[in-house]
């Protein structure tokens, strides 16, 4: 990972990740392969700032591309590995979001929302989702445990995913898609 920040409100960020995937079959057998990762290339550029007294309002927005840079076409003794087991997708997909957030003296709210868009690579495309997610945030304890340079928060966030159906070979698969929300304390 490496992050280079030009000026004060965009940030661009670079990611070749190294990838190890595995899975142990019913009857004991073990399938996966590792190596390099896709990269991936974000930008990061913050749009409005609004200073208060106590306080700030700011709004971000998000871009980039997953470029195949893994490999994607990695077979094992039981032929070719299936597209979740390789280490690269073999697509290039992209990605837009979009932050807002308010911070109070003790209170701040985040709302946020994450748009990929994935393209079909070896007969396989997985679904397109949507990303969304509400956060508040409490400081319990502004200067603790180090005053000045430290604080206790208290937060709870609501995380969301929709996703389309991936498909393969043109044809769409049931078992995939749909929407799931998590409640985190």
């Amino acid at each position: 990972l490496a992050l280079y920040s030009p000026r004060r409100d965009l940030n661009v960020v670079v990611s070749l990740p190294y990838v190890s995937k595995e899975l142990t079959l019913e009857d004991g057998r073990r399938r996966g392969a590792e190596g390099l990762g896709d990269l991936s290339l974000f930008a990061l550029y913050r749009f409005f700032r609004q200073d208060r007294p106590l306080g700030t309002v700011e709004a971000t927005l998000l871009g980039g591309l997953k470029l195949p840079t893994g490999a994607s076409a990695r077979s094992d003794a039981q032929g070719l590995l299936p597209p979740a087991l390789q280490p690269g997708t073999g697509s290039v997909d992209g990605v837009v979001a979009l932050t807002l957030g308010s911070i109070s003296r003790r209170w701040g709210l985040y709302l946020g929302t994450l748009g990929k868009l994935n393209t079909e690579a070896g007969g396989f495309k997985a679904g397109d989702t949507v990303s969304y997610n509400l956060a508040v945030q409490y400081q319990l304890f502004p200067d603790w445990p180090t005053p000045e340079l430290s604080q206790l928060n208290l937060s709870l966030e609501l995380v969301g995913t929709t996703a389309t159906r991936d498909t393969v070979l043109g044809s769409t698969t049931l078992e995939s898609g749909g929407s799931e929300f998590f409640l985190a304390p």
